[in-house]
Formats: structure tokens, sequence, C-alpha cells
């Protein structure tokens, strides 16, 4: 799921690197219970990919969070 997000995001920005990224942004409106780690790697899918030699690729860099809601 976070490979499939990381790609839907670059294919919303064109490429890494795009000037327009810097007025982008994604609002993470997450579930209740779900556990930080696939908080994180949400978050890590927004923000972009690591290159072959380990580097960052940026994305986009604003990431909102929704207000959190108790489930009913």
């Amino acid at each position: 799921a976070f490979k499939s997000l990381n790609s839907e995001i670059l294919s919303l920005i064109g490429r890494p690197g795009n000037p327009l990224t810097k007025d982008m942004e994604v609002e993470i409106d997450a579930d209740y219970a779900l556990h930080y780690r696939y908080t994180v790697q949400a978050i890590s899918a927004c923000t972009g990919k690591l290159n072959a030699k380990g580097q960052p690729i940026k994305y986009i860099e604003k990431i909102n969070f929704a207000q959190p809601r108790k489930p009913e």
C-alpha cells in the first residue's frame, strides 16, 4: 500500500524537484487506532524515496494531519 501511495504522489507531482511541490501539501486523515509505525510509513511514502545510493529524493515536504476522531 505504501509503495502504491509513493507512486501515486510521484504521478501527481510529475517529477521529483518540480517547483510546484513547494505549494503542495498532503493531509493524512488516519484511523484513530492506526499504529504509529504505519503513520510514519505513510509520511515517508509522501515525502519521497531513497535513490540507489541511499540519498533522499524529495516529493512533498508539507504534511498535515486531520483532527483525530474517536471511533463511534
